[in-house]
């Protein structure tokens, strides 16, 4: 063999070498990085979702609180609405019985020695005997 073929077989032999580092080391290293960064990946896409969920849940508890605090608004307000009613309805009873009760005063005319029962009945039956001669 020449010094030339030597030559040509050590380089063969290099690149042959060369080749399976490459694919014995190389090769696996980069299919490990990109599982690193797949798993690195999935985890960020998990906390992601967690934070989406925990974002939800809070803003379904927010949501439910302020429909709490409106119900319970509508609910004071209604009951403020029927106390005023019932407070109006009682003052207009309150007045028609007044008013009532004056006209059946003024209708009457009672006059007031009438219900003197201290005076001397011989004053009433005078009075009494004036009415019907009246009539």
């Amino acid at each position: 063999m020449t010094t030339q073929s030597q030559l040509v077989v050590v380089v063969v032999v290099a690149v042959v070498v060369l080749l399976v580092v490459v694919v014995l080391v190389v090769v696996p290293l980069v299919v490990l990085v990109l599982l690193v960064v797949a798993v690195v990946l999935l985890v960020v896409l998990v906390v992601v979702i967690v934070l989406i969920v925990v974002l939800v849940v809070v803003l379904v508890v927010i949501l439910v609180v302020v429909l709490v605090v409106v119900v319970l608004i509508l609910v004071v307000l209604v009951v403020v609405v029927v106390l005023v009613v019932v407070l109006v309805v009682v003052v207009i009873v309150v007045v028609v019985v007044v008013v009532i009760l004056v006209v059946i005063i003024i209708i009457t005319d009672v006059e007031p020695y009438m219900y003197d029962y201290t005076r001397n009945n011989w004053s009433h039956w005078n009075r009494n005997e004036k009415l019907k001669e009246k009539f």
